[in-house]
């Protein structure tokens, strides 16, 4: 098989099982002999949903290769492009994916690229009409980064970002984490104006006294929180 072929068999769902794993051998054996460069393993523009999806699951299983070593710089390059990439609404949840992979395993390249995100998810995603499993992933991408020395320059824009991301959400789970990121902010961010500071207040507020319903109960999900944890968050 032609790496093009090994690439095509990997991110169409209807290949079986064992020949997508035999084909990701295969990918996986040419980058690591450098025959291939990993910005060619991409079916990112492709049509289909699914194929694109899977070309995005492609470049995470890659990422955590230890045969595979990416110094920063590298990493850095792969992050911002994949943040262009949630502009792909159908892909989302994989990018989000893709993108706290390699913020967990390169903290540096979070921390460089965490105004960038923060801007992008602000002024071009409206973070508030996605599902709650990419919102989740969301807060969980700009929680740690909030936490990143780039951030204090500009510390009344980030406020602005981090309520412009936060603002719209609705669900008790959700909630739980926007109170997380909300503390983070007070905490962190000690030289906002009162305009910034009133807006994180405010919208802290907004969300008590709490009407609590449980969410519906879905096998495997680990989300459901109770009531209780809702109004201390």
């Amino acid at each position: 098989m032609s790496i093009r072929e090994d690439i095509d068999c990997f991110c169409h769902i209807e290949r079986s099982v064992e020949d997508r794993s035999s084909a990701y051998v295969r990918i996986l054996s040419h980058l690591v002999n450098g025959s291939i460069r990993m910005l060619e393993c991409t079916g990112l523009n492709a049509e289909d949903d699914s194929v694109r999806r899977r070309s995005v699951l492609l470049f995470r299983k890659l990422f955590g290769e230890e045969s595979l070593q990416y110094d920063d710089p590298t990493m850095q390059v792969f992050f911002d492009f994949f943040v262009k990439r949630l502009s792909d609404f159908n892909v989302t949840e994989e990018v989000l994916r893709t993108l706290l992979a390699i913020s967990s395993h390169h903290p540096a390249v979070g921390e460089q690229a965490a105004q960038g995100l923060l801007t992008f998810l602000s002024t071009n995603i409206k973070v508030g009409t996605f599902k709650y499993s990419c919102r989740k992933l969301v807060y969980a991408l700009i929680l740690p980064l909030l936490q990143s020395p780039s951030l204090y320059e500009n510390q009344d824009d980030t406020v602005k970002a981090v309520v412009n991301i936060v603002e719209n959400e609705k669900d008790p789970r959700g909630v739980v984490q926007v109170c997380k990121i909300l503390e983070t902010a007070l905490q962190r961010f000690t030289a906002i104006s009162g305009n910034s500071l009133n807006d994180l207040v405010m919208l802290g507020i907004s969300y008590f006294p709490v009407t609590y319903i449980t969410p519906p109960l879905i096998s495997g999900n680990i989300d459901i929180v109770t009531s209780d944890e809702v109004k201390t968050a």
